[in-house]
């Protein structure tokens, strides 16, 4: 009788990337438009199983790339050359020191309090790559110089318990937010954030890397919250989206549920745009508490692999 541990089985692609290579196909074998996309045939390509490329099909299906047709299948419903001109992110170009630096500050590796030569020593870098990173980390705002030599790391959120709670006092703040009197968001601002959002449909969410992604969430709703004309709102929602930066590095992993996310957006634009701000406080309420549920679970280190 054959006692041998089976196997582990391989985890299937997260959607978001699985998608990322499904566009590859479509552009790399030059498929036109309003062709058939097998799921069998996809998924011997990519060496899965159907149930992971239906997944992926679907979340191209939400941002319009390819159709989803009632007992036909999938089919390309975007001009493939203007997926061509689009390139994708790739996982393996971002910057990986900087991510390797995000998930050892989460996992406290990190000293509070850190010389240039031991970040060259750890991470293997030169001077002015280093120089670069550390520019980058003061400007997204979670480290700073020191009045001497060497620099700080500034309080993040590190743990999915604070991350939760500070989902929840944003479903407090927030939609109180738009209850102030005087709210106004300038149709300048509107329109601005339509733009962010509608190209996040348009293939930004495969295409941005996760600090991109991060910022126009972030700036989306800074930028609600603004309309209040109350600046300890505007503060309180500041100092949230910096503290919560690496821990959504960690969560944008898995881009399959931006769809949902971009199009919600699309929505409260519209209710706020026809001063509908009590359904559109309740609207937001809800919305901070789906991406709570979704999101907090992704933070932890299992889920950024």
């Amino acid at each position: 009788m054959d006692t041998a541990t089976p196997p582990a089985k391989t985890p299937s692609p997260l959607p978001s990337k699985l998608a990322q290579q499904i566009l590859a196909y479509i552009a790399d074998n030059r498929v036109e438009r309003d062709t058939h996309l097998g799921e069998e045939k996809l998924a011997a390509y990519l060496r899965v199983s159907r149930t992971p490329v239906r997944a992926a099909l679907d979340f191209l299906a939400g941002m319009e790339i390819v159709e989803k047709r009632p007992n036909k299948g999938y089919f390309v419903k975007a001009d493939p050359a203007s997926l061509v001109a689009k390139p994708l992110v790739d996982e393996n170009t971002e910057d990986l020191v900087y991510y390797r630096i995000v998930e050892d500050r989460l996992a406290g590796a990190l000293p509070e309090k850190i010389s240039e030569l031991e970040l060259m020593r750890r991470y293997g870098v030169t001077k002015s790559r280093l120089a670069s990173l550390l520019r980058r980390m003061s400007q997204e705002g979670w480290i700073e110089r020191l009045p001497g030599k060497g620099w700080e790391f500034l309080t993040v959120l590190v743990s999915e318990e604070a991350y939760d709670q500070m989902y929840q006092f944003r479903m407090l703040v927030e939609p109180a937010a738009l209850l102030q009197e005087g709210y106004r968001l300038p149709p300048g601002d509107l329109a601005r954030l339509r733009g962010l959002q509608q190209a996040m449909l348009d293939g930004g969410i495969l295409r941005f890397s996760r600090a991109e992604t991060f910022q126009i969430g972030a700036q989306f709703h800074e930028t609600i919250v603004a309309g209040s004309r109350n600046p300890f709102f505007i503060d309180a929602i500041q100092r949230m989206n910096r503290l919560r930066r690496l821990l959504d590095y960690r969560a944008h992993g898995d881009r399959s549920r931006l769809v949902h996310t971009c199009k919600e957006h699309l929505e409260l634009l519209d209710m706020i745009e026809a001063n509908r701000l009590q359904q559109a406080a309740d609207f937001l309420r809800e919305h901070i508490d789906y991406e709570r549920r979704i999101k907090v679970p992704l933070t932890r280190k299992n889920a950024a692999a």
